[in-house]
């Protein structure tokens, strides 16, 4: 992290440390067991390496508190971030990896109440990992039709709402952007652009989304504004140079709201 420090704005400290199965118990399966509260410590050196980077826990299944296999890993990645919040590790962020496919819709009215929790516990949320591969019947893909396009494109669509519409998240990432050289191979076909770096109708729908999101919506608003309390606190400025560092913001965060 040294070889960076001041560069890399956010770095991703422990990754997938939560079991696959209920209880959901921090993974006995990795050589940082024998390190007494390796997930702590890890964050308390990572920030001695770089003060000034955000430090997030980033794991998979745990967007949706739907009561289910995503509840029951949404509770325990949350216990797990407050409890480290609790105890001083400074700790940032959670990411939410989204590996998912085109019926992700029944989970989508369970994310906000998660992202909710998060920014009560002063918690920023990454969307990491997103794509949204093939619909699959007897274990193989459904044929693409005009139809699952569109309800790829959907689900992209309403993450990012999701996203937009909480202050606290700050980040939504696709798992690169083009089929051809995605780990999910085809059929599967689960980002943007296709194999011959074609936009598919998600691409259209993130940018359409992107431009027409109202940016007095009250999340942009306050997103703004702890943006701006960020950086005046990081420069050491007053008062009157909030207004410039929010109108010299980067144009990622621009084009992100």
């Amino acid at each position: 992290m040294e070889r960076y420090k001041g560069k890399a704005f956010a770095w991703d400290v422990v990754n997938e440390a939560i079991e696959n199965t209920a209880p959901y118990n921090i993974r006995k399966d990795t050589p940082w067991i024998k390190v007494d509260d390796f997930i702590c410590k890890a964050f308390k050196w990572a920030h001695e390496a770089d003060p000034d980077a955000q430090l997030f826990y980033n794991d998979y299944g745990h967007v949706a508190m739907d009561g289910g296999w995503y509840g029951g890993r949404a509770d325990a990645a949350y216990n797990l971030i407050k409890d480290l919040k609790d105890r001083g590790c400074p700790i940032h962020g959670v990411g939410f990896q989204l590996h998912v496919d085109v019926d992700f819709d029944a989970k989508m009215p369970f994310i906000a109440k998660n992202l909710k929790r998060y920014d009560d516990l002063g918690i920023k949320v990454h969307f990491t990992e997103i794509d949204v591969k093939c619909r699959k019947k007897n274990g193989k893909c459904v044929d693409w039709n005009k139809a699952l396009l569109k309800k790829q494109a959907d689900v992209y669509y309403k993450l990012l709402n999701k996203c937009l519409k909480a202050p606290n998240c700050e980040s939504f990432e696709t798992w690169g952007f083009t089929d051809k050289y995605s780990w999910l191979k085809a059929p599967m076909n689960a980002l943007p652009f296709d194999k011959d770096f074609a936009k598919k109708d998600a691409y259209n729908s993130i940018k359409s989304l992107l431009k027409n999101f109202p940016r007095d919506d009250p999340a942009v608003i306050e997103r703004n504004k702890r943006r701006a309390e960020e950086k005046e606190k990081m420069l050491g400025s007053k008062g009157s140079e909030q207004a410039v560092i929010l109108e010299t913001s980067t144009e990622s965060e621009k084009e992100f709201l």
